[in-house]
C-alpha cells in the first residue's frame, strides 16, 4: 500500500512538474516574440492563449485561490513581462547618460498600491543603477516595495532632467485641476456600461428601451462636458456676436460643479432649434415672441453684452437662453404656437403651489445680507449721482443767467439731456449690483422665491429681485422664471441650488425631472 501510494505521489508530482513547464515554455516563448518585437504584445497574448488552450489548459489558479481564464493569464503576464522588459531597456540607457533620475507618470483612475507613488521624482536604483547620494529624491526600490509596478501596472517611468522638465509640483497642479471632472466622467462611464448589460440581460421590451435610452442620456452627459460655438445655433456664431459667445461659453465650460444635464441642454440648442430668430444687445433682457394669431411672426433673443464679463450678465446671459431653450423644446416651426414645453407640467405647477412662500433660516439669514449689502451700494451710487445732478443744476442756472429765449430752450434741451443720460445711468449701476454683489445669482435666487409667493415678496420688498404681483398673476410666468432661474443657478451657483434643495426639496426633484424630459424631447 506504501509502495503504492509513494508511486501514486511521484506521477502526480511529476504531472504537476509538467505543467509548471509548460505554463514556464509557452509564457517565455510569448514573451520573448513580444520583446522582441517579433509580434506586437495582443498577438503574443493570442498566441499564449492558442498554445494553452491546445494543450488541454483552460484556467489557472492564483495562490490566493482565485481562478482566471487563461486567456487573462496570459494578458497578464505578457504585458507584466514586456513592462519589466522596456524598465530594464530604460534603465541600462540612463546608466550610459549617468542620469538616474525617473519622474512616474500619473493618470486618474489609478489603484491604491500605485496612487501614493504616483507623479514623483525617484532616484533609480533598481533598473538604473542609482544610489542615495545621486540626489535629494527618494529610490524607486521604495515605491516599487509599496506597489507600484504590480502586474497590470500602467505606469511609466521617463528620465527626468533638473532644470529642464517642469518641477513635479507644477505637473501635480495642472493634474489635478482635471482630476475631478475626470473622476466624475468615470463614473458616468461605469454607470453608462451597468445600464447597457441591464440592456443585453433583459427580456421585456420596455425594460431594453427604458435601459438604453438611460444609457444614451449618460453618453450625452459624458460628451456634454465641454460646449463649443458649433453647439450654438448660427445666430451665436456670426462676426458681430461670436465674441460675446465666446465670453459665455468660456465661464460656462470652466464651472467644474455645474449641472451636466443642464450643460447639455445647452450643448443641444443647435439640434433642437427648427425656428429663426434674432439676437439683440437692448437693455430690456428678455425673450421677445411676436404672433399673428396662432403663428409665430417673430422671435428676438435679447441678452447681455457680456465685454466686461460681470458675473451678473453672464447669469442674466444663461438666464435668457434658457427661456429660448424652453421655447423651442415645445415649439419646431413658425405655425401653431405651443407656448413654452414647462408650463405644460401639471407635476411642476402643483410642486411651485404645494412648496409655498415660506423661507428657511438660511434662506432668510442669506436674504438679509444681501439686501444689507444691497442698500448700503445702492446708497453709495445714489449718493454720487445726486453729486452730478447738483452739479448740472449749478452749471444749468449759471448757464441760463441774461440768455434769450432761444438760447435757454438750447441749453434746456442740453440739461434735459445730460440729466437722463445720469438717471439711465444710474439704473444701470443699480441693476448691475444688484445682480453681481456676494458672487452673483442671490438675485436669481429671490426671483425663485418672489413667483412662489405670487410676487408679493417683491411688492412688500422683502427681496429686492423679483417680478411682482403683477407680472406673477398666472402660473405659467411662475414657472417659467423659476425654470430660468434655476438653470442658471444650476451652472453658475450650484450652491445655491443646493440651499433651495434643503427649503424646498420636492420643488428641485420636479425640476431636476424636468430637465430629464427635456433632454429627451
Amino acid at each position: 500500500m506504501k509502495s503504492t501510494t509513494n508511486d501514486i505521489n511521484d506521477v502526480k508530482y511529476a504531472a504537476l512538474r509538467m505543467a509548471d513547464d509548460q505554463y514556464r515554455q509557452i509564457i517565455y516563448k510569448a514573451e520573448v516574440f513580444a520583446n522582441t518585437g517579433a509580434k506586437t504584445v495582443k498577438q503574443a497574448i493570442d498566441m499564449a492563449t492558442h498554445d494553452f488552450l491546445a494543450k488541454g489548459f483552460n484556467c489557472i489558479e492564483y495562490s490566493n485561490g482565485s481562478r482566471h481564464n487563461i486567456a487573462d493569464y496570459c494578458d497578464m503576464a505578457i504585458r507584466t513581462a514586456n513592462k519589466r522588459a522596456n524598465l530594464m531597456g530604460e534603465g541600462e540607457m540612463r546608466k550610459k547618460l549617468g542620469n538616474p533620475l525617473v519622474y512616474i507618470s500619473r493618470h486618474n483612475g489609478a489603484c491604491d498600491k500605485c496612487s501614493p507613488w504616483q507623479g514623483r521624482v525617484y532616484i533609480d536604483d533598481v533598473y538604473s543603477g542609482g544610489t542615495e547620494e545621486d540626489g535629494k529624491y527618494p529610490l524607486l526600490s521604495t515605491a516599487i516595495d509599496g506597489g507600484l509596478f504590480h502586474p497590470r501596472c500602467q505606469h511609466g517611468s521617463s528620465t527626468y532632467y533638473p532644470d529642464i522638465n517642469d518641477e513635479p509640483e507644477e505637473v501635480t497642479k495642472a493634474f489635478n485641476n482635471s482630476e475631478h471632472e475626470d473622476t466624475y466622467t468615470q463614473a458616468l462611464q461605469r454607470q453608462k456600461r451597468q445600464y447597457e448589460r441591464l440592456a443585453l440581460g433583459s427580456l421585456l421590451s420596455e425594460n431594453i428601451t427604458n435601459y438604453q435610452s438611460k444609457a444614451l442620456e449618460l453618453q450625452n452627459q459624458i460628451e456634454g462636458s465641454t460646449i463649443e460655438v458649433n453647439n450654438l445655433p448660427s445666430q451665436f456664431t456670426t462676426k458681430n456676436e461670436i465674441d460675446n459667445t465666446n465670453i459665455a461659453l468660456e465661464f460656462i465650460n470652466n464651472q467644474k460643479n455645474a449641472n451636466p444635464k443642464v450643460v447639455q441642454l445647452f450643448k443641444n440648442m443647435n439640434n433642437n432649434t427648427k425656428i429663426p430668430f434674432k439676437i439683440s444687445h437692448a437693455k430690456n433682457y428678455m425673450l421677445e415672441i411676436k404672433r399673428k394669431s396662432n403663428n409665430i411672426d417673430s422671435v428676438k433673443l435679447v441678452i447681455p453684452n457680456l465685454t466686461n464679463r460681470n458675473i451678473g450678465n453672464i447669469q442674466t446671459w444663461l438666464h435668457e437662453n434658457m427661456h429660448f431653450i424652453d421655447f423651442i423644446k415645445s415649439n419646431k416651426s413658425m405655425y401653431d404656437y405651443q407656448g413654452f414645453f414647462s408650463t405644460k407640467k401639471i407635476s411642476l405647477q402643483t410642486a411651485i403651489r404645494n412648496s409655498g412662500s415660506s423661507m428657511g433660516k438660511e434662506i432668510k439669514d442669506l436674504f438679509n445680507k444681501f439686501n444689507s449689502q444691497y442698500e448700503k451700494e445702492k446708497n453709495v451710487i445714489l449718493d454720487k449721482t445726486n453729486k452730478l445732478i447738483k452739479k448740472l443744476d449749478d452749471d444749468y442756472v449759471k448757464n441760463i443767467q441774461g440768455k434769450t429765449a432761444n438760447e435757454y430752450a438750447k441749453i434746456y434741451k442740453e440739461y434735459k439731456k445730460k440729466y437722463n443720460q445720469i438717471s439711465n445711468q444710474y439704473k444701470i449701476d443699480i441693476d448691475i449690483i444688484g445682480r453681481d454683489i456676494m458672487g452673483g445669482g442671490v438675485n436669481q435666487l429671490q426671483d425663485i422665491y418672489d413667483a412662489l409667493s405670487s410676487g408679493n415678496y417683491r411688492d412688500m420688498g422683502i427681496v429686492k429681485y423679483g417680478h411682482g404681483s403683477k407680472y406673477y398673476n398666472n402660473i405659467n410666468s411662475r414657472v417659467k422664471e423659476i425654470v430660468a432661474n434655476f438653470s442658471s443657478l444650476s451652472i453658475s451657483r450650484p450652491d445655491l441650488i443646493e440651499m433651495l434643495k434643503k427649503d424646498k426639496p420636492k420643488l428641485v426633484e420636479e425640476l431636476n425631472n424636468l430637465i430629464d424630459e427635456m433632454l429627451r424631447e
